[in-house]
């Protein structure tokens, strides 16, 4: 039995589906993919890439098409390829009822690819068996592809005569169960004389059958467990330091195996001695015995951490100064377990506007956070001599209006804010001053 060439294997093993119709690629040409005559979604359709031209009988850079015909309910009688001429612009390398593969030349510019299909009917018995079973088994997939010809077949087949070949009709059997291939035999021919069989050992079987035979094939296959679905039984635990035992027995064939249990690594520790009590800010030291092998382990213990915690008490913020959020550290070690954060100093509030009313105004400001109020003030006087003040409470009001004023004078107005800190009442200075005359 002879086998397959890897280029055969990816030429048939190639299943990129495309929807039928119109498909172009780089460089390549436009093609379109029909069933008798009609797009039709049991087209599978792969370009393949480049290819050098000499080795399909053609001159110049080509690419290779793939296209396969997936209904199984119909055989293709013939492969039609029109827009191009045959031994100038393409050639077939490989065409059997439902596969065929072409070779273009890249200055082509489009072609038509069409099956032309009929009734589906499988030529010959093909009975496969499973470890010389006396029935069929149903652990095999079947597919037929028909009739083999096309251009250079024979160098697909490595060697085989390319003469016998296209009398052949091919078959692919894919093994589907839970074991593997281990050896082909088929019974009721003649080798190299009524079929040619590749891929021994492996779980594809590919078998071309003469178109002139007329007999029953038989076809056995000696399935080797994969051995799957083991129950383990432990004879012998690990230890820490020494292998176990179990054996497994598959479920599917019933052997049975030993199988070693590497040591747990995992010892049973005696009890802790300590050899260096650690403190605030030293390391300790301990050991420990395994009691099945004696193994010794040392320790590093790090620092204690009873630390002697003193507060570091907060510090309110300002209008001057910044303040500081509550802290903690160690007083023998000086360890800082909570540091100290910055919290910014009070801000100023500014006027936004003055806006000038009859006898009044209205003055905003913008606000600023954690205070209490805000004052304003306004006089007659730019150095704001005599001057009056209003107060407003709460940080989030931004607006007031200053009424009972004289008709048509100009005031002067600015603003600060202020807030009770430690019992003390601080101020914020004073913003920049806005005029406004009144109505």
């Amino acid at each position: 039995m002879k086998r397959i060439t890897s280029v055969f294997l990816a030429l048939i093993m190639l299943t990129s589906c495309l929807a039928a119709g119109t498909t172009a690629f780089a460089e390549d040409a436009t093609v379109t993919v029909t069933v008798d005559g009609s797009a039709s979604e049991d087209i599978s359709f792969d370009n393949n890439g480049d290819i050098e031209g000499e080795k399909c009988g053609l001159s110049g850079d080509a690419v290779y098409y793939i296209v396969g015909y997936d209904n199984k309910n119909k055989a293709v009688s013939s492969w039609e390829v029109s827009g191009i001429t045959e031994g100038t612009d393409y050639n077939f390398m490989l065409k059997t009822k439902r596969i065929i593969v072409l070779a273009v030349l890249k200055t082509v510019n489009s072609f038509t690819v069409n099956a032309v299909t009929e009734a589906n009917t499988i030529p010959h018995t093909v009975d496969i068996y499973e470890n010389a079973c006396d029935t069929p088994s149903t652990n095999f997939e079947k597919e037929w592809y028909g009739k083999v010809s096309g251009y250079n077949i024979g160098e697909q087949f490595d060697g085989i005569d390319e003469a016998f070949i296209k009398k052949s009709y091919m078959y692919v059997f894919t093994y589907t169960g839970s074991g593997y291939i281990s050896k082909w035999a088929i019974g009721g021919m003649t080798e190299n004389e009524d079929y040619a069989v590749f891929e021994e050992n492996r779980s594809e079987l590919y078998v071309f059958i003469n178109e002139a035979y007329t007999g029953t094939v038989s076809i056995d296959a000696t399935v080797e467990c994969n051995h799957v679905g083991y129950d383990p039984v432990v004879v012998k635990e690990p230890t820490c330091s020494e292998e176990g035992l179990s054996t497994v027995t598959c479920s599917i064939c019933n052997k049975t195996f030993d199988v070693p249990i590497p040591p747990t690594g995992k010892h049973t520790w005696g009890e802790t001695v300590v050899d260096v009590v650690p403190t605030c800010v030293g390391e300790g030291l301990t050991h420990k015995t395994c009691t099945v092998c004696g193994t010794t382990e040392n320790e590093i213990v790090p620092p204690s951490g009873i630390h002697v915690s003193v507060i570091d008490p907060a510090v309110e913020p300002t209008f001057d100064s910044e303040g500081k959020t509550q802290g903690r550290h160690c007083e023998t070690c000086g360890a800082v377990f909570v540091a100290q954060k910055a919290i910014a100093k009070l801000g100023a509030p500014a006027l936004s506007r003055v806006k000038r009313g009859k006898k009044a105004f209205t003055v905003t400001w913008k606000t600023v956070k954690s205070i209490e109020g805000y004052q304003i003030q306004y006089s007659r006087k730019k150095s704001m001599k005599g001057a009056k003040i209003k107060t407003v409470k709460g940080a989030s009001n931004a607006k007031l209006t200053v009424k009972k004023l004289k008709k048509g004078k100009r005031y002067y107005v600015r603003i600060r804010a202020y807030k009770t800190i430690g019992g003390v009442k601080k101020y914020s200075g004073w913003s920049a001053k806005k005029s406004v005359k009144t109505k």
